[in-house]
């Protein structure tokens, strides 16, 4: 537990190092400290998550019980082979954006949407003109139509209206489905590498899928098998979200309200409320590959995409890239500015820079060094500890054969 904790701080003091693009240096002749702008660290923001881990020395537990559920509940990885193939500079940069990268003991304060994401739709169509809000109607494809610059969209019952624009706001594989009487090979190897895997969701009160110590909930909480003896088999786990904290439910009137994903043991069934099976986006290397080749088919043939799969899987990934689509494609005009067209880091080095966060400033210099100080002390003291138990144990062994 104690080194687990440690590696948190440690990990959050110096991780980002990998991406700094200046260093503070000891000049030539000189004992004062200065900031001098150092050659990238291709090779270390390169590096996956797993290899980042081992090469730095942190521990497992801080690896099976930090890192892994941090990530699994961030992108919604659905397994640990997944999580740690990830480059750790994709990691370390979503971790600084989302302030959970702090040297200080304040986190900024996270907001949600009153009401959820049906307060998304509702403020749609009450703008909208009811006459253009079809719901509950079936696409059967998108496709060219004979009018020079058209596109022809078919319904389920036969029905086919033309538009100069389309915009697919589906997952990948259903895009690729309505687009395949003429899809090019480009928009194949595109779309058909955004994965999906099957999903359940259980609506339930049954809090043997939480923590078992209710101080420790959280919105998100990962669950694994695990018991006192065995360390926790991350291969399988399972998410539960506490939607009396996410929604605002008070626990007196609606008891425990829970939501978990692919639970590894059923929720009991009496405690259930609902059963959902539904399709989840699968963000791995695969999906940060096919994200370039996405960026190339965007608005060819008329035809933009977006959704939570053009990022990270997140519903801030949906609302960003339909802010994209309709500024970069639409000409619309917005209040406020949209912050890049690529969640992702580029594979190639040149094109790294923009990753680079500033440099250390004074006060978190002053951190960094107590920090360092305390890992010093931390260590020396496990050395003292291991030559003393060695001494004690061949002290043992010494007065065990003086007694034969």
């Amino acid at each position: 537990m104690w080194r687990m904790l440690i590696d948190v701080v440690r990990f959050n003091h110096f991780a980002l190092d990998s991406l700094r693009g200046e260093q503070p240096v000891k000049r030539q002749r000189s004992r004062k400290w200065k900031n001098i702008q150092q050659p990238y660290q291709h090779e270390q923001s390169q590096k996956s998550i797993g290899a980042y881990l081992a090469t730095e020395g942190y521990s497992n537990s801080f690896r099976d019980n930090y890192i892994i559920p941090l990530i699994a509940v961030l992108w919604n990885v659905h397994n640990a082979r997944d999580a740690l193939e990830l480059p750790i500079a994709l990691l370390l940069r979503f971790m600084a954006n989302c302030d959970i990268l702090r040297s200080s003991l304040w986190w900024s304060e996270w907001m949600i949407v009153a009401g959820g994401k049906a307060d998304f739709a509702a403020a749609i169509t009450n703008i909208s003109a009811t006459e253009r809000v079809h719901f509950n109607t079936t696409i059967k494809s998108v496709k060219t139509s004979d009018r020079l610059g058209w596109l022809a969209v078919q319904g389920e019952q036969g029905r086919t209206e033309y538009f100069n624009h389309v915009i697919i706001a589906t997952s990948a594989h259903n895009a690729l489905n309505l687009i395949s009487a003429d899809a090019t090979d480009e928009e194949v190897r595109a779309l058909s590498g955004f994965q999906t895997a099957s999903s359940i969701a259980i609506l339930h009160s049954d809090t043997a899928l939480m923590p078992k110590r209710k101080r420790v909930w959280a919105a998100f909480n990962l669950i694994t098998k695990s018991s006192q003896r065995n360390p926790p088999d991350t291969s399988q786990f399972c998410t539960s979200f506490h939607i009396n904290r996410l929604q605002g439910l008070s626990e007196e009137i609606f008891g425990p309200v829970l939501i978990t994903h692919n639970p590894i043991s059923p929720p009991h069934p009496l405690r259930v409320q609902g059963i959902w099976e539904y399709s989840r986006f699968t963000f791995n290397n695969r999906a940060l590959r096919s994200h370039k080749l996405l960026q190339r088919i965007q608005n060819t043939r008329g035809i933009s995409y977006c959704g939570p799969w053009t990022g990270y899987g997140r519903y801030e990934d949906a609302v960003r890239s339909a802010f994209q689509v309709a500024v970069d494609h639409l000409g619309a005009e917005l209040p406020f500015g949209v912050l890049g067209d690529d969640p992702f880091l580029p594979s190639y080095p040149d094109a790294m820079e923009w990753s680079q966060v500033e440099a250390l400033a004074k006060r978190e210099r002053l951190a960094r060094f107590l920090v360092r100080f305390l890992l010093v002390i931390y260590w020396f003291l496990g050395i003292v500890r291991r030559v003393v138990l060695y001494f004690h144990r061949a002290w043992e062994r010494g007065d065990k054969t003086r007694r034969e």
